[in-house]
Formats: structure tokens, sequence, C-alpha cells
């Protein structure tokens, strides 16, 4: 339960912010002025790949490749920033080219390049997955302690990390992205939830078959230490 209340305490100040920067945003797209604007111009643009692997509950590996679109720019004072944009802000992109920065308490929240917009989230928002995330985990820890199972740290920590894969995405990625941007029925979004739901049921498939692995080996291996228990009585087996 300290997990839980930690987790939760730490993550309060991040969700303040969170919902201001939320207001913020809907404050900006109704044609306030609540982001402060800078000009920069583009100076790079690369992309790079990255490769993840995951293994099936049948023991099967898929590996999946995506493709980055990263931009720098250069600011007023000379420094240089780089940050991941989606694919039509990058086509837009030449180097050279001027752009607009929307800044939020000195956080770069957004990007504009010839018409085109990309909002990203501040840090606190990230902070706030992380935490939720945490508290989550602890839920589960808290669950274990008042379920009383135990049958080996294989399972203590095969359990950990299917309950951790259930609420990674979810915690982590939607709930903090809907707290900001709000339930907007856009591409990111969509694809946030399917992630979310991939993660969600693969998590309960490895959690519910090493329950089910437990309800068929448990009472063999409980069984089997009576018996050890009772052989080693005075008077039986030969003691």
């Amino acid at each position: 339960m300290s997990v839980i209340v930690f987790a939760l305490t730490a993550a309060i100040d991040p969700y303040r912010q969170t919902r201001q920067f939320h207001h913020a945003l809907r404050c900006e797209q109704t044609g306030g002025t609540c982001f402060t604007e800078e000009s920069v111009s583009i100076s790079e643009r690369r992309t790079y790949e990255t490769t993840s692997t995951t293994t099936g509950s049948d023991g099967t590996t898929s590996t999946t490749r995506t493709t980055h679109y990263e931009l720098t720019w250069q600011r007023g004072d000379g420094s240089r920033q780089s940050h991941e944009v989606s694919w039509d802000l990058y086509d837009r992109s030449r180097a050279g080219l001027p752009a607009s920065l929307q800044l939020w308490r000195g956080q770069v929240v957004g990007i504009t390049v010839d018409g085109r917009t990309d909002t990203f989230s501040p840090s606190e928002t990230d902070l706030l997955g992380l935490w939720l995330w945490l508290a989550f985990i602890g839920l589960g820890i808290a669950l274990w302690g008042l379920l009383g199972w135990w049958d080996g740290w294989f399972f203590l920590y095969y359990r950990a990390f299917a309950w951790s894969f259930v609420g990674f995405v979810p915690f982590c990625f939607l709930v903090p992205g809907v707290l900001s941007y709000g339930a907007e029925f856009s591409v990111e979004f969509l694809v946030t939830v399917v992630f979310a739901g991939f993660f969600t049921v693969v998590g309960a498939i490895l959690l519910a078959g090493s329950l089910s692995f437990r309800d068929r080996w448990w009472p063999y291996h409980r069984n089997r230490k009576l018996i050890r228990r009772y052989i080693r009585r005075p008077g039986i087996g030969g003691g």
C-alpha cells in the first residue's frame, strides 16, 4: 500500500500541471493567446529506425521496425533543439525554412511549419504517466499480498512483469494523453488505444496462463510438502 500512496502523492502536482496545460491548449484552439510564440529556422532534418521484439504467449517472436522523423531548429540565441515530429510536418520541412514554436512555461509544446502544426506533451505529462504506472504496479503488489500466494520466485517475477505489461501503455501514454489533449478521435489517439488494448490483452493472457499453471501444479507441490513433513515425524519412516 505504501507504494500506491507514494506514487499517487507524487502524481498530484504533475496531474495539476497537466490539466493546466489542457486548459491552455483549449484556449489556443478557441482563438486565445495562452502560448508564447517564437520564430525559429529549421536547420536539419533526419530519419532513424528503431527495432522492437515481442514474444507471444506461444513462444513465437515478432520484430517490428519503426521509422522516426526528427527536426532540428535554431533559436534566436543560437542554440539548437531537436524533437520527433509527424511525417506530414517532416515532409513539409526543409533546412532554412522558418518555423514557429509554441512555448508553455518555457517548454516547447508545439511547432508550426508551412501551416502544419505538431503539438508536444510537456514534461509533467510524461512524469504523470510514470507515477500512475508505478501506482498500478503497487496495486498488483497489494493484491498479491492479500491473496497470499507463494509458488516460487520465478512466478513472482513473471506475474510482476505481466501485471506491469498490462498497465504500461494505458497508464504511461493513454491516460496522460487524454488528460492533456482530451479524447479526440485522431489517428494518433486511435493508434494509442489499439496499442493499449494490445498490451492489456497480452499481459492478461500471460497473467491468466501463470495462474492456470499454478492451479494445476500447486496442489501437487503442497501435498508433497505435507507428505515429507509427515514422514519426518517421530516413529514414522523409521525415525
